[in-house]
């Protein structure tokens, strides 16, 4: 009774089930969601056995799965299960969420994300929110890329902007903390811009891009 593959947009993870016990994902794992658009959330459980799927994402990010932050329950299901779920508009954007997966046997209701379980196990994702203009062909900022990536001593964003914008562009590590702030709430001119990121510990970072109806996260690797 366990998840063997999870997939959710370019979240797409192979284990070995109820017996790794609980793993922490969400270091190496994650993927960018919009607010208020529609999702399906796949899962592989054990297609012999019956089990029960949840899942749950801590969209107000105070470290507490509650009730409302259920994505949705799948009961008695085996082999490749589809949960649907639409993000709410009000959810905290650029901002790592924890997006929390778990299955079980059928006697466990899978109602509490934090219960023991049987002969399951839950697996935790990170999940970055922005607003659904962040892709607007009509925003102010287009064509933002990170290369290279992975990379060795730093790598470059570029954007292009339309008019004069007020962004920032910030980078937490892989636990959410920020880590330095190349461009701080700046106002640049229209034109394409490059920003050089640089990290001192090698591992996953998160670029943060934002500025007027644009939102956008980009995960990088230091590789040295």
């Amino acid at each position: 009774m366990n998840q063997k593959i999870v997939e959710l947009q370019s979240i797409n993870k192979l284990s070995n089930g109820g017996s790794d016990g609980y793993q922490d994902y969400s270091c190496s794992d994650s993927t960018t969601l919009n607010r208020g658009q529609t999702y399906s959330l796949n899962v592989l459980t054990d297609t012999s056995i019956a089990s029960n799927v949840s899942a749950w994402i801590d969209y107000n990010n105070d470290g507490v799965f509650s009730l409302s932050e259920q994505l949705f329950t799948l009961s008695g299901v085996n082999g490749w299960n589809a949960g649907s779920f639409t993000v709410p508009v009000n959810a905290v954007i650029s901002t790592p969420l924890r997006l929390r997966i778990g299955s079980d046997n059928t006697l466990s209701s899978l109602m509490d994300p934090c219960m023991d379980l049987t002969n399951g196990q839950y697996e935790d994702y990170t999940v970055w929110l922005r607003n659904s203009t962040g892709l607007n062909e009509n925003s102010n900022i287009t064509a933002a890329t990170i290369l290279p990536n992975p990379f060795g001593n730093e790598t470059t964003l570029t954007y292009e902007l339309k008019k004069p914008t007020i962004l920032s562009v910030k980078v937490f590590d892989a636990l959410g903390r920020l880590v330095n702030t190349p461009v701080d709430n700046e106002e640049q001119s229209s034109g394409i811009h490059n920003v050089r990121i640089s990290a001192e510990v090698s591992g996953v970072y998160y670029v943060r891009l934002i500025g007027g109806d644009y939102s956008e996260v980009f995960r990088i690797i230091k590789t040295k």
